[in-house]
C-alpha cells in the first residue's frame, strides 16, 4: 500500500498549553502508522507565544510568519495532503496564504481552529478583507472547528457550505481513558489548571473561597506577565489558596485525581473547548465552570458539572458548597463526566473520525487489550 503523505503545520511545545499539547500528541498518535500514513510536520509557533486577540504584532512575528511559509514551499511538493492546525487570528493572514497556494498546488487542505472567536473576529474585519477571508477560505477541502457553536457561526452566519464544516473536538489519550472512577469522600479540594489571569477567573476564586477553613484551591499554571504578580499578592496569606506552579502536561489528570472538583470559571474571549475539562472528566472529577462560549456544550448544567454567570464569586461559592451538600449530585455528576470522557478518545477522534472519515484512510485495526 502506497503511503499518503502528509504535511502537518501545527504549534508544538515550547511554549506549553492546550494547543501545543493537542497538536504534540495529534502527531505522535499511532494510528498515522495503521493507516500508512508519513507525516512531516513544520512547527507554527517555534520559540514564541500563541498570540489572542487583540495583542500586537511584533517583527519576530513576522519574521516567524515568513520562516514557516518558505519551509512550507519548500516541503509541498513532495506531499499529498497539508494539515493546517492554526489560530484564528493566524488563520486570517499567514493561513490564507497557505490555503491559497495549497490549492493552487492541487493538495487538499485540512484546517483545523483552535478556541472560539473565529465567527467574530472575521466578521470584525471590514467588508472587503472579510470576503477575501471566505473566498479563500472556501478553498479548503475542509475546515474543523473545536466546537457546534463555532461551526454553526461558520455554516449560518458567514456562509460557509455545510458540507465543508466539520467539528473535530479535543482528544485525551487512550491510557487516559482505562480504569474505572475511583469513588471518594468530598474534602473540599478545589483545583484550578491554566494561565494564571484574570479572564481565566483565578481571582474570582479567591474571592469565592477567601477565609473559608472547609474549601481549598491549588492553582496551577503560568504566571502571566499582566497578573501573575497581583495574583500572588492576592492569595499571600491565604493557608487554603496556594500556587503550585507549572504542571507537567503528562501529569494533569494524575494530578486532578487528587482534588474533588475542578474549577474553570473563564470568561476568556477565545474560549473554545478547554482541554482540562475533558481531563477533569477523564479523572472522575465534577467541574464548576462559567456559562461562556461553548462551555455548555461539554459541562451540561446539572449533568456534567455546574454552570455559573461569568465574574460572580457568589455562584462559585454557592456551585462548591452545592456539590458538598448534595452526595448523590455529586456522584452522578462524577459518573456522567467519567462516561462522556470515554467519547473523546485517541481511537474515537484522531482515528475514527480525522483519519478515517474525514481523510477517508483506513487505518489496520490492532488486536490490543487497551485499544479495543
Amino acid at each position: 500500500m502506497k503511503k499518503k503523505r502528509i504535511l502537518f503545520i501545527g504549534p508544538f511545545p515550547p511554549p506549553t498549553g492546550g494547543d501545543t499539547v493537542s497538536t504534540s500528541r495529534l502527531v505522535a498518535c499511532r494510528y498515522w502508522e495503521d493507516a500508512g500514513a508519513d507525516i512531516r510536520a513544520i512547527n507554527l509557533y517555534s520559540g514564541g507565544k500563541i498570540k489572542i486577540p487583540g495583542e500586537r504584532i511584533y517583527l519576530r512575528d513576522v519574521s516567524r510568519a515568513f520562516r514557516v511559509f518558505f519551509s512550507f514551499l519548500f516541503r509541498l511538493p513532495g506531499r499529498d495532503i497539508v494539515l493546517l492546525w492554526i489560530t484564528r487570528r493566524s488563520l486570517c493572514t499567514l493561513g490564507l496564504a497557505i490555503i491559497l497556494v495549497s490549492s493552487w498546488a492541487r493538495k487538499p487542505v485540512f484546517v483545523k481552529v483552535f478556541g472560539g472567536y473565529l465567527v467574530e473576529l472575521i466578521q470584525g474585519y471590514g467588508p472587503w478583507y472579510r470576503r477575501i477571508i471566505l473566498k479563500v477560505l472556501r478553498r479548503a477541502r475542509m475546515i474543523l472547528p473545536q466546537t457546534d457553536l463555532v461551526a454553526r457561526g461558520l455554516v449560518e452566519q458567514l456562509g460557509l457550505p455545510e458540507e465543508m464544516v466539520t467539528v473535530f473536538p479535543n482528544f485525551l489519550p487512550d491510557a487516559a481513558l482505562s480504569g474505572v472512577r475511583e469513588v471518594k469522600r468530598f474534602g473540599g479540594r478545589c483545583v484550578f489548571l491554566g494561565q494564571i489571569k484574570s479572564e481565566k477567573g483565578v481571582f474570582d476564586i479567591a474571592g469565592a473561597l477567601a477565609g473559608r477553613k472547609d474549601r481549598s484551591c491549588d492553582f496551577y499554571g503560568e504566571l502571566t506577565r499582566k497578573y501573575g504578580a497581583d495574583f500572588l499578592s492576592k492569595i499571600e496569606g491565604a493557608e487554603n489558596l496556594r500556587y503550585r506552579g507549572v504542571l507537567d502536561h503528562e501529569k494533569v489528570i494524575d494530578t486532578i485525581k487528587a482534588y474533588d472538583i475542578l474549577l474553570l470559571p473563564t470568561r476568556h474571549v477565545g474560549e473554545g473547548m478547554p482541554a482540562v475539562i475533558l481531563e477533569a472528566f477523564a479523572a472522575g472529577v465534577p467541574v464548576v465552570a462559567t456559562d461562556w462560549m461553548a462551555i455548555p456544550e461539554m459541562v451540561a448544567d446539572g449533568k456534567r458539572g455546574l454552570l455559573v454567570k461569568p465574574g460572580s464569586p457568589e455562584a462559585i461559592a454557592a456551585a462548591v458548597d452545592r456539590l458538598a451538600s448534595d452526595r448523590a449530585l455529586y456522584e452522578r455528576i462524577a459518573d456522567n463526566a467519567f462516561e462522556y470522557a470515554m467519547k473523546f478518545s485517541e481511537k474515537a477522534v484522531v482515528r475514527d473520525l480525522l483519519i478515517v472519515e474525514v481523510l477517508g484512510l483506513h487505518p489496520v485495526l490492532r488486536r490490543s487489550p487497551s485499544h479495543s
